[in-house]
């Protein structure tokens, strides 16, 4: 009886060492969880940031919006030869406008924080009057991507 009176009293307090450590694992799992949401609303951005169908004709919408709604003049755009890559491809366009500084800043900022991830590799800004004030022409190479990881 008192070898089952001492197995019981050890079973008990490792039961309570177990059950002390509940909280702990649930918290974990709690964040876990959250983590788990977390990244898949940053996998529903990116669908949208950089989509698995090649459209040139959106990109090119997008980007005339963007040029419409800060003002800019484009005199240019066109699609540059596509890269193929690993897992995703590289859809390069080339845009030359006129506009105010202001407005290719608005621009420029439209175009990193829009609904579709671009790359800028080049951009050259000549005229104005140096002051920031006046007509500038802006030279720009840019970047959309086609996720080909889902084809």
């Amino acid at each position: 009886i008192r070898k089952n009176i001492r197995q019981a009293e050890q079973d008990l307090h490792t039961s309570r060492i177990v059950l002390g450590g509940l909280p702990s694992h649930v918290q974990e799992l709690e964040n876990l969880q959250s983590r788990i949401k977390q990244t898949k609303a940053y996998l529903e951005r990116t669908k949208s940031l950089v989509p698995s169908e090649e459209n040139v004709d959106q990109v090119l919408e997008i980007v005339t919006e963007l040029g419409r709604q800060s003002t800019l003049n484009i005199s240019r755009l066109e699609p540059i030869s596509t890269v193929p890559l690993e897992s995703y491809e590289e859809l390069p366009f080339r845009l030359v406008a006129k506009g105010s500084y202001e407005g290719i800043n608005n621009f420029c900022y439209s175009l990193e924080n829009g609904d579709r991830l671009f790359g800028v590799d080049e951009l050259t800004l000549s005229g104005g009057n140096g002051e920031n004030a006046g007509n500038v022409e802006l030279e720009m190479v840019f970047t959309a991507y086609v996720d080909r990881s889902v084809q």
